[in-house]
């Protein structure tokens, strides 16, 4: 909780069920990174780079400067925690993200 990793290289990382509530993840890169199941409620998003990540029952409801940008390319949020405005958005411009993964007939795509 609440830990710093201001602008760090996560990319491809296997976190699971990890407790960054609160944490500083400004700038950090988490291209194809698997949070499955962490908690990121009122982490500092700004800037983070969510390409292909794996959100899935993530939680990011208060997440600071978390935009619905960042969060359409990510690879997957089934079942994440959002705020009802970028959940909304998400419904509206990418389905698919909410979806189970395993259950789409659509290959990831790369960046």
């Amino acid at each position: 909780e609440g830990v710093i990793l201001k602008n760090a290289n996560l990319r491809g990382a296997v976190i699971l069920r990890a407790n960054f509530r609160g944490a500083d993840l400004s700038g950090s890169n988490l291209t194809w990174a698997h949070l499955f199941g962490t908690d990121l409620r009122e982490a500092n998003m700004e800037g983070t780079i969510l390409d292909g990540a794996f959100l899935n029952e993530a939680d990011l409801r208060g997440a600071k400067s978390l935009t619905a940008e960042q969060l359409l390319r990510a690879y997957t949020l089934f079942k994440a925690k959002l705020d009802p405005g970028l959940l909304e958005k998400i419904r509206e411009e990418k389905p698919v993200l909410l979806k189970d993964p395993n259950f789409r007939d659509d290959p990831p795509y790369y960046f």
